[in-house]
């Protein structure tokens, strides 16, 4: 079971708020509160669509979950995780001990769209009764893929431009972008 006990939905947009308004060419103050909420509903579409952790998040993690992302091994050295951007992980045995440091953590592209993974230090392996901590998600915008950061800006800058209209905006606009970063499996 995967539960989300923490978000930070509000950081990330207001660090990300100037680089937004200079995208869509805003000079002044008084639309900073709508801006934001289109910075917060870009990135929310982006991790809806692209199936990614961009919001500082935590989360809980049954080991089952960890075992039914494995593909080809049951008894695997490297584990991949259920979600990605996690940027630390605590794994607790059904006795309370920590087991976290017969792992480490490896993203291959972190900020983006690629899979986060467990590698086994020393043979470990995660018990089935194990529990997992994960914090992921971006707080620090340079650390956004490029192409997350890019499309983030224009689809907020999108929305603001498009304030007041009723045509649908995602129809054509962004769809090949969001498909070309989508992230096939959890």
């Amino acid at each position: 079971m995967i539960n989300r006990t923490a978000i930070d939905r509000l950081t990330l947009p207001l660090v990300l708020l100037p680089l937004i308004k200079d995208q869509a060419r805003v000079r002044h103050d008084r639309d900073d509160v709508i801006i934001t909420a289109h910075v917060a509903a870009s990135i929310g579409l982006a991790e809806r669509l692209c199936n990614v952790s961009l919001y500082p998040a935590e989360y809980t993690v049954t080991a089952d979950e960890i075992y039914s992302c494995q593909r080809l091994s049951p008894m695997p050295t490297r584990w991949l995780l259920p979600l990605n951007n996690v940027r630390a992980f605590t794994i607790t045995g059904a006795d309370a001990a920590d087991l976290s440091a017969g792992f480490t953590l490896s993203n291959a592209d972190y900020g983006g769209n690629a899979s986060s993974y467990l590698q086994s230090v020393s043979g470990a392996t995660i018990p089935w009764d194990a529990g997992l901590a994960l914090v992921v998600g971006v707080e620090d915008p340079t650390d956004l893929a490029p192409a997350f950061l890019s499309l983030i800006a224009r689809m907020a800058a999108s929305m603001y431009e498009n304030r007041e209209s009723n045509a649908d905006l995602w129809a054509g606009g962004f769809s090949a972008e969001l498909m070309a970063l989508w992230r096939p499996f959890a």
